[in-house]
């Protein structure tokens, strides 16, 4: 293996944890596990460099961006997608690997480039406005300037051939990893209340309002219970749900946990009795199969890529946003609990299939095809 591999984390900025940081979190994790660091070089946006330094000084770090930058707005964007091939063509690695396309990286640059995109579910949901316009406008130039393309499941695969049917060539399904931390001596989080968690944005298109009404249906029936959401965005909490909630009486029933630590976060797992993603847009997915590794039962939609994803292994709903269906499945599932065997297994599959060292000996795999 040659040192010539350069991983672009240009779009991380100050720590971001979102699924696209640890996207490219995960496959670093699985490349220092395997002792191959030296062969890359990791690409940083002077914004989340220091970040990127102390998470990973095992790397050759370059950078790239100055502070003057953050306030040119209008053209910001175009300035470093400029620095970036610069950048690039002056370290001139074999192989740039982009673990999130997005405007930095889109510009043609002299070494192969690797691009990873992982839904385009924006392409369907944004009205066609200006934000519309400059979304596809950045797709169809990155679309053109990659030697190839990798997504998260075949659900996405499926959205970007709709859009671009040319790239079919170039186009690869290489799944995601899921990973929790390393939970031995960890306690549960106790928190005096049994509870049914959700764990992800507050938004329309996670539908998590469709869960607050059905824990609604059900908080005289199921007294001993508490809905627990824990999200790092809460917008949504305090214009949509939080008004919900304030009038139908859940102010001590329904509990935001903001931007808790990943420490936390499998605390919060491991002590739920269930756990509910009434998501309708997913390109991949990961909270339902980070519950299923903590052995929760879980309930889930089948929208876009969840039942694949998934593999119809665990309690699903329908139709999605009624609340009734989800109530009754809730109830149907905490009366009928499955036994810890059974939750080993959709375990046990989940980690043969999605685990750090399954998916990053992939990626890293098809990348050496590139490096020549």
């Amino acid at each position: 293996m040659n040192k010539r591999v350069l991983i672009d984390l240009t779009y991380i900025r100050e720590g971001v944890h979102d699924g696209i940081a640890k996207y490219a979190y995960r496959l670093l994790e699985y490349i220092l596990k395997s002792d191959i660091q030296d062969h890359y070089i990791l690409l940083v946006h002077q914004r989340g460099a220091d970040f990127i330094r102390k998470e990973f000084p095992q790397f050759q770090i370059e950078q790239i961006g100055k502070s003057w930058m953050n306030h040119v707005k209008f053209v910001r964007a175009y300035l470093y997608a400029v620095l970036f091939k610069l950048k690039v063509n002056r370290l001139a690695p074999n192989v740039v690997f982009c673990p999130y396309a997005n405007e930095n990286c889109s510009l043609r640059v002299k070494p192969k480039k690797i691009v990873v995109t992982h839904d385009m579910q924006l392409r369907y949901d944004l009205p066609k406005n200006l934000e519309w316009f400059l979304r596809k406008t950045t797709d169809d130039i990155y679309m053109r300037n990659s030697d190839a393309i990798v997504t998260i499941s075949n659900f996405s695969k499926g959205q970007i051939l709709h859009f671009y049917p040319e790239v079919e060539r170039k186009l690869y399904n290489l799944s995601n990893s899921v990973s929790m931390i390393e939970t031995e001596g960890l306690q549960p989080m106790m928190p005096g209340y049994k509870y049914i968690l959700y764990v992800g944005r507050l938004d329309v298109m996670k539908n998590v309002m469709t869960l607050v009404k059905a824990f609604n249906r059900i908080k005289d029936t199921v007294t001993g219970y508490k809905l627990v959401l824990v999200s790092n965005k809460w917008g949504y909490w305090d214009q949509v749900i939080h008004p919900f909630v304030k009038d139908n009486g859940l102010d001590e029933k329904v509990v935001l946990i903001k931007s808790c630590s990943e420490t936390d976060l499998s605390r919060w797992y491991m002590g739920a009795s269930l756990f509910v993603f009434p998501s309708l847009r997913e390109g991949y997915g990961s909270p339902p199969v980070e519950a299923a590794y903590m052995k929760i039962p879980v309930i889930s939609t089948k929208c876009d890529s969840l039942e694949e994803v998934t593999m119809g292994l665990l309690n699903y709903y329908e139709p999605p946003k009624n609340d009734r269906a989800l109530a009754e499945t809730i109830m149907a599932v905490l009366g009928n609990l499955p036994s810890s065997d059974e939750l080993q297994i959709i375990k046990d599959t989940y980690i043969q299939n999605y685990s750090i060292d399954v998916v990053g000996k992939r990626i890293c795999d098809f990348i050496e095809k590139y490096n020549c």
